[in-house]
């Protein structure tokens, strides 16, 4: 019953360390693509380690995210009819 418990420590790190690597590849290519960042608005009340700014997504919707998505999902989301921000 411990070799399970060691084996599962041991595979949760290795886990931990892939998410790592294809967290950080993904926030290289996905910046720009679905959606437009503007200037910071404030500094993140969730993760308190980014800033959020301002971005318009594809659909063209203005919100307040935070610069550490997908690691931080924290996001304001400003009403349909904005046309500008």
């Amino acid at each position: 019953m411990k070799a399970c418990f060691l084996d599962a420590r041991v595979k949760k790190s290795k886990l931990l360390e892939a998410m790592t690597i294809f967290f950080e590849r993904s926030n290289n290519t996905d910046e720009g693509e679905n959606q437009t960042a503007g200037e910071v608005v404030r500094r993140c009340n969730l993760c308190h380690e980014s800033d959020m700014a301002l971005r318009k997504n594809r659909d063209g919707n203005f919100m307040v995210g935070c610069m550490s998505y997908p690691q931080c999902r924290n996001a304001v989301w400003l009403p349909g009819p904005t046309l500008e921000a």
